[in-house]
């Protein structure tokens, strides 16, 4: 399982003083592009080969609020991987109380940028996102 800590900005809370559900979306997406990272896979190499991730679907599930000043820890894991598809799982922590605040499921997929089709991701990648992925 790949984990991330992430600070929360004061930025990111709206009028009732909390973290804007909208900014989970980005805590979810920089937890996976890091794990990307880690893997092996950057964003100057997505960029060269023209190949980028999108979302089909994400689910979010809000448990408990997040305030500022606090730091999230994103816990990451690849739950089903294919060569063209990625479901992965997410929990989003509270480190001030070590709460669970959210649970993420993002479903994805791969595309060949310039022909806006699916592609398959190169086997080495695959094979480094595999060692994240836990058996449902």
């Amino acid at each position: 399982m790949f984990s991330i800590e992430i600070p929360i900005r004061f930025s990111d809370t709206d009028s009732n003083g909390h973290v804007n559900n909208a900014v989970y979306n980005s805590f979810s997406e920089e937890a996976i592009f890091a794990l990307f990272k880690e893997s092996g896979w950057d964003k100057r190499k997505f960029e060269e080969l023209q190949i980028g991730p999108i979302v089909l679907k994400a689910e979010y599930e809000y448990l408990k609020e997040l305030k500022y000043p606090d730091t999230v820890k994103v816990l990451t894991k690849v739950e089903v991987l294919s060569k063209t598809r990625a479901v992965f799982r997410q929990e989003i922590f509270s480190l001030n109380n070590d709460k669970l605040a959210c649970k993420v499921t993002n479903h994805g997929m791969w595309l060949d940028l310039k022909r806006k089709r699916p592609i398959s991701l190169p086997e080495e990648v695959l094979r480094n996102l595999e060692e994240e992925r836990v058996p449902v």
